[in-house]
């Protein structure tokens, strides 16, 4: 009895330290990137093609990275590559660049897009080809705040830690009505205030940090390239 008592006590430490040895060597493999690094900005401005409410709700009401989400992501970067906007773009070039950002391995059902940034509008998709919409208006109400708060790099994976709060203005004529909430599904209200329509909105994620929602980037280098492999919020 005394003898498995004994063994089982070793066991037990023997697993103890084979943790503590697996933390320990995960730790040293670990190490913080620099938030104003070209790698951390150039991964965060592939993930967000747009600040526009219009999209990001698409990211940030979904808690994943959708179809239609890729397919934007995809466009941006293959615009980004080009002298001019193009005013075609076929499906399998469209394909090709969500494959660069999310892997070769990835296929999208082909649907109409809005990015709404420098390129305008979005594409509208009809008969195999992405056809660009030249202009249309975007979420006036509601905005998102965004704060890169750490990025860390292990072997070859990076990922990335963000802060977000939800921003919604039921404007008029005369008053900002202004709700912040810590995130799009409005689950916690953080603040309300008032202000005369005149003036400029602004906001400071710095001042809701404690309490804004957490979501985790996740990248993997492939081929010497950083793949976009995941996305999820954290529960704190």
């Amino acid at each position: 009895m005394k003898k498995r008592i004994i063994i089982g006590i070793l066991l037990l430490m023997s697993f103890t330290f084979l943790f503590l040895l697996f933390n320990v060597r995960k730790e040293k493999l670990e190490t913080n990137i620099p938030l104003d690094s070209k790698i951390v900005k150039e991964l965060d401005a592939i993930a967000h093609p747009s600040e526009d409410a219009t999209l990001l709700k698409e990211l940030y009401q979904k808690n994943r990275i959708t179809n239609l989400y890729q397919i934007a992501t995809g466009i941006n970067a293959y615009i980004k590559k080009q002298n001019d906007i193009p005013e075609l773009i076929t499906k399998d070039e469209a394909l090709a660049s969500v494959q660069t950002i999310f892997g070769a391995n990835t296929f999208v059902e082909h649907q109409s897009v809005y990015l709404l940034n420098a390129y305008g509008c979005g594409y509208e998709f009809q008969k195999d080809t992405y056809e660009h919409i030249l202009g249309c208006d975007g979420d006036q109400f509601s905005s998102f705040k965004r704060k890169i708060v750490v990025a860390t790099k292990n072997e070859n994976t990076i990922t990335i830690t963000e802060k977000v709060i939800y921003i919604y203005n039921d404007w008029d004529d005369t008053k900002n009505k202004v709700s912040i909430y810590n995130n799009a599904q409005k689950e916690k209200l953080l603040d309300y205030f008032e202000t005369p329509s005149i003036e400029e909105l602004q906001v400071n994620i710095e001042a809701y940090l404690d309490q804004a929602s957490t979501y985790i980037y996740t990248f993997q280098k492939q081929n010497d390239a950083y793949i976009w492999i995941g996305f999820s919020p954290i529960d704190e």
